[in-house]
């Protein structure tokens, strides 16, 4: 609780991070479980965001627009060495929504979270290969892609390490050139009105809204195509408008 100008924090309680609106998220470990919550300092209201059995390996972030991201890991129940990742978004207007994720998936880890709610991550596939994924709007299920489809080339160099991405959708990333850590990158994403990503806004982009026009779009996992320019699960004028916006 609040207490003259402290947050006091009972035995078992870890402060996790605070964001620009005072919102400080709280992990309380027990023997049984492990959950997560959100506090106001202004208010001092208290909201669980996540609770999870004892053991769990659990990652969360959180951004300044008060929205938390939380990655798990199960066994994957036809492979007892395998493991199958599940991620989720909370915020305290609409609580957890689970994101849905490529079924290749065996491990994901989130390298940043924006404040307007781009994710960047990276993970390992069936083939034990790590790819590279990104998240327009956690919000929207089909927005969770693969990163090579919606930023520049990185001219098949390979990903050193991954830095972050800021609140303007720049990805920051270290390439390796003949296997030596050579130099670094700064990709952009693409373009706010670029459906079909590839680089440049046209009529191919104007006809991928009005085709998904009034639909609830959730395209399968690692489809390019994203139609809802604004992440609201939603294809209207409002999309329709970002991409005239942006035409070339």
């Amino acid at each position: 609780h609040w207490f003259e100008g402290e947050l006091q924090l009972l035995p078992g309680d870890d402060a996790l991070s605070i964001d620009d609106a005072g919102r400080v998220v709280l992990r309380t470990a027990s023997e049984s479980e492990t959950s997560f919550h959100q506090y106001e300092l202004a208010g001092g209201g208290l909201q669980e965001i996540f609770t999870i059995d004892s053991g769990n390996e659990v990652q969360l972030m959180t951004n300044d627009a008060g929205q938390a991201l939380v990655i798990w890991h199960i066994a994957d129940p036809d492979d007892p060495f395998e493991t199958e990742p599940r991620m989720a978004n909370w915020h305290a207007e609409t609580g957890l929504e689970q994101i849905e994720l490529p079924s290749s998936l065996l491990q994901l880890s989130c390298f940043g979270f924006n404040g307007s709610g781009m994710g960047l991550f990276v993970g390992l596939d069936v083939e034990y290969n790590w790819q590279l994924f990104f998240s327009r709007g956690l919000h929207n299920n089909g927005a969770f892609t693969d990163l090579s489809h919606r930023v520049f080339d990185l001219c098949d160099q390979d990903l050193y390490s991954v830095v972050g991405i800021n609140d303007a959708g720049q990805i920051a990333l270290q390439l390796d050139v003949d296997f030596n850590l050579e130099h670094s990158a700064l990709l952009d994403m693409a373009r706010p009105g670029d459906v079909d990503g590839d680089g440049s806004v046209g009529v191919n982009d104007l006809l991928g809204v009005i085709a998904a026009w009034n639909e609830q779009h959730t395209d399968d996992c690692g489809q390019a195509t994203m139609p809802d320019l604004d992440g609201d699960r939603l294809v209207n004028v409002n999309d329709l408008l970002i991409c005239i916006g942006d035409w070339d």
